[in-house]
């Protein structure tokens, strides 16, 4: 009995930060500053920025490009690893990206989950 009545206890702490942080939304508007941008696809969508847009894809080079009212930062990589993270980027993306003097993307992440999504 005190076996079932510690697996309950257990079950119920891990189900609370589940059901506490359901329908969490982080949809981040693109921010760019200097060399380096990052946002989610769907706070860009969302802004009230008529601008603002965060785009990435992969065809023979793959190439990020991040779009504000009052800045624009972008950039490329031929690199196999940054290519198959900026595939990566779907409608429930956060982007970040940094680009170098030469105009090819220095650092790229990208982080998906459910709070990013609309």
């Amino acid at each position: 009995m005190r076996r079932v009545s510690m697996l309950c206890l257990l079950a119920a702490a891990v189900a609370v930060p589940t059901i506490a942080t359901a329908g969490y939304n982080a949809a981040y508007e693109v921010y760019i500053e200097g060399a380096r941008a990052q946002g989610t696809i769907v706070g860009a969508r969302r802004s009230t920025d008529p601008m603002m847009y965060m785009m990435c894809v992969d065809g023979d080079y793959a190439y990020c490009i991040a779009v504000t009212s009052d800045a624009v930062q972008s950039c490329y990589s031929i690199d196999d690893h940054q290519r198959a993270v900026i595939r990566s980027v779907g409608p429930a993306s956060v982007v970040y990206f940094e680009r170098a003097d030469d105009g090819h993307c220095d650092r790229v992440f990208v982080y998906n989950g459910s709070q990013y999504l609309e």
